[in-house]
């Protein structure tokens, strides 16, 4: 169900959207969780099945030990290539700008400035 919005919710909003490319985002995020859930239940079947079993222990202590193991050994991989593909899908390209003259003080007097936000939720009230 939450899938199923999250495709609505793109379905509505794809030209405001467009500028930050969401699906690649999307993608990433979820190709992890799904990912490593599969590969999981697969480890398990292997288990129940007798794949992975007492004579493909060697040195660990039981069969849990060896998918638990494999399980973690697969999601370093996993989170290698996912590490690459977010490097490139969360890039910081679009928010960097010029810098502007003034002092650190003045940077940080801006960051703390919420009279944007005041201005947005003012905007969305009178159109609401």
């Amino acid at each position: 169900f939450a899938m199923y919005c999250l495709v609505l919710l793109y379905r509505a909003l794809r030209d405001e959207l467009k500028p930050i490319r969401p699906v690649g985002k999307f993608l990433c995020v979820k190709l992890v969780v799904f990912v490593s859930f599969w590969q999981a239940v697969l480890i398990a079947l292997l288990v129940k099945v007798g794949v992975i079993s007492d004579r493909h222990t060697w040195d660990w202590d039981s069969v849990e030990a060896v998918a638990t193991g494999l399980q973690d050994f697969i999601i370093c991989i996993e989170m290698f290539l996912a590490a690459i593909a977010h490097h490139y899908t969360f890039t910081y390209k679009p928010y960097v700008q010029e810098a502007e003259e003034g002092s650190c003080f003045d940077s940080f007097l801006a960051m703390w400035d919420f009279s944007d936000i005041r201005a947005d939720v003012t905007d969305q009230v009178r159109n609401v």
